[in-house]
This record gives structure tokens, C-alpha cells and sequence, in this order.
């Protein structure tokens, strides 16, 4: 038994043995936390001493995604063994010096350790006391518990989670969300979401409405179009399907031709959670019953042929969101 050359947790370790060759110069280690992954005799010798720092931290982290992908053991050397042929060990090389010296993104780390409590209560109560291990930790890239505290106190004084703090701070320190905290992560999902859910009456005779809704969301943006009456589902749950896709989606366009009153449910509860409204309707003779006098004080994009409602469009999405796409791209 030894240690894993990253996290340092006790685990088997040996020369590595391919089809009864041995391998001096390579060693295998069979980490719980890490996975099984290779490194060479140098980088052993370089760091396999040091305690765990914010220089392996990139590093466990490249081994947890490969394991928890089931991918082939990492190959662990230093930039100037990429000359040497190492296919016949392992096609799966990482280069310790690019991946330990890569910046971390501590910014993520407070939103990671709150979708993190999401992940760990499930569908418990919403406030249920959790527990972060140090493999946890290792899996947003914090170091330790010390650093874990730092972040926990940050996230409340934002009133975001509370905790029963505790010396020392350990795994057994319990953190829990708050109010704020569950809206703050809807908030984040909304924002990082580019459906947009389209509500509107879906009878063939407005199939040209969809069509054009559809093709100028995907030539002149981001953002992906849906339609809930394309999957198939038991009229009981078509409330929450509707439910759930319209918390998924960062914006829903609304179009009224047709009077169908169902757009209105789902663009007012659209509202209710904040997100943004896009209100269309076509031109016709109908339109004063089509617009419903409680939605006529918000403004709408009223066309009359399938190319007006297009340019409109356009112009609305760029404006809202393509400026923003451009400067976080």
C-alpha cells in the first residue's frame, strides 16, 4: 500500500505490468477517489512527497471526470517525455505541466458548492442539513476544509445557506440552502439556458406561425425553440411537463392569434418566475379578441405576413440577448 500520487489518500500502487511486461518507469495506482490512472517514474519523483496543493488540484479533478466517464487510465508525464512513443501504454496523456498550472476557476465555486447541495438533497426537503466530504470538495476543485469554510461563510453572508460551524471545520460540519438559495439556483439555470419555450395554438392552420418562429430563432441566435405538443406524455402530467420546461427556458415568446388560452397560462406563469415575455399576434380581423384586454398593456410584435413577424423577431432577440451572448463569448 502507498498513497495516490494526487490526493494522497492510502491506496495500491506498483510498477506498471502490461500483458506480463514490466515497466519500470511507469507506475499504476488504483486511487477510490481518483480512479485508476498511470504517471511516470519523473513526475513520482517530482511530487510524489508533496502534500496537496492548488497544484494538484486540476489534476484530481482531470482524474474524477475520467473516471466517473469510464475513460482509459490517464498517463501522467512531463512535457519533454511527449517525444517518447507511450500509445502502447495509454492512448488517454495528459501533460502534468498544462494541466497543473491551468488557472482555476474560482468564480464557479460558489454556484458549483450550491448546485452541489441541490444534488445531495434531491428530492428530500428542501432544507435538509447535507455533509461535503473531501472528495466532494476535490470534485469542485477545493482544496480542503479549510478553504470549504471560507466559501461557506461567503455564502452566508449572502444569505444563500446556513450552516452549524463547528472546530474543527470537517465533513461533519452540516450546511443547508436557504429561501434565497434555492431562487438563486433557479435564477442561474434560467440565465445559463438558451430554450426558449414557445407558447402559441399549435392547429395545423398555424403551423406557418411555428415555422417561422422556429427557423428565425436558429438562424439569427442562440437560442433553441420548443414546443411542448411534440412529445408524448399522459394528459395528467402535460400541466407539470408545461411546469417544467418553462422553468427550464430562459425566455418564451407568446403568441396570441387564435385566442387560445392556454399561451396565457404559460406566458403568466413564464412572468411569475421572472422570465422575459415576448408577445406576438397577427394581424387580422380578429385581433382585439385575439389580445386579451388584460395583456394589451404589454407591448407586442403584430405582423401580418410570415416575413413581418420575422424581421420583428429578429430584432427583439438581438436586442435583448445577442449583446450580452457577444460579450460573455
Amino acid at each position: 500500500m502507498g498513497a495516490c500520487l494526487f490526493c494522497k489518500k492510502e491506496c495500491e500502487f506498483g510498477e506498471f505490468n502490461l500483458k506480463g511486461a514490466l515497466y519500470p518507469n511507469v507506475y499504476i495506482f488504483y486511487c477510490d477517489t481518483c480512479g485508476t490512472h498511470l504517471a511516470t517514474r519523473s513526475i513520482f519523483e517530482r511530487i510524489g512527497s508533496l502534500p496537496v496543493s492548488s497544484m494538484h488540484l486540476n489534476c484530481i479533478y482531470e482524474n474524477i471526470v475520467n473516471k466517473k466517464n469510464k475513460g482509459v487510465p490517464i498517463l501522467w508525464l512531463n512535457r519533454a517525455m511527449l517525444k517518447e512513443k507511450w500509445d502502447h501504454i495509454s492512448k488517454n496523456i495528459r501533460v502534468f505541466e498544462d494541466v497543473a498550472t491551468k488557472p482555476i476557476p474560482h468564480v464557479d465555486k460558489m454556484n458549483s458548492i450550491l448546485q452541489k447541495i441541490e444534488q445531495k438533497v434531491q428530492n428530500g426537503p428542501p432544507f435538509t442539513w447535507v455533509h461535503f466530504s473531501l472528495d466532494d470538495l476535490y470534485a469542485l476543485r477545493i482544496q480542503d476544509h479549510k478553504e470549504f469554510e471560507i466559501w461557506i461563510k461567503q455564502l452566508m453572508n449572502m444569505g444563500l445557506v446556513n450552516a452549524q460551524i463547528h472546530h474543527p471545520f470537517d465533513e461533519k460540519v452540516p450546511v443547508s440552502l436557504t429561501p434565497e438559495g434555492w431562487q438563486h439556483i433557479n435564477q442561474n439555470k434560467i440565465s445559463n439556458t438558451n430554450q426558449v419555450f414557445v407558447a402559441m395554438n399549435f392547429d395545423v392552420q398555424y403551423n406557418d406561425i411555428w415555422e417561422t418562429i422556429s427557423k428565425t430563432l436558429k438562424e439569427t441566435s442562440f437560442l433553441t425553440p420548443y414546443r411542448v405538443d411534440k412529445e408524448n406524455f399522459d394528459d395528467e402530467k402535460i400541466c407539470e411537463k408545461i411546469m417544467s420546461e418553462i422553468r427550464k427556458s430562459r425566455l418564451l415568446i407568446a403568441d396570441v392569434t387564435g385566442g387560445k388560452q392556454g399561451v396565457y397560462f404559460e406566458a403568466g406563469y413564464a412572468m411569475g418566475l421572472g422570465i422575459p415575455v415576448v408577445w406576438t399576434c397577427k394581424k387580422t380581423d380578429n385581433i382585439n379578441n385575439d389580445m386579451h384586454f388584460d395583456t394589451r398593456q404589454y407591448q407586442h410584435i403584430i405582423w401580418e405576413k410570415p416575413e413581418d413577424l420575422a424581421s420583428k423577431l429578429k430584432a427583439k432577440v438581438e436586442a435583448l440577448y445577442l449583446p450580452l451572448e457577444v460579450l460573455t463569448s
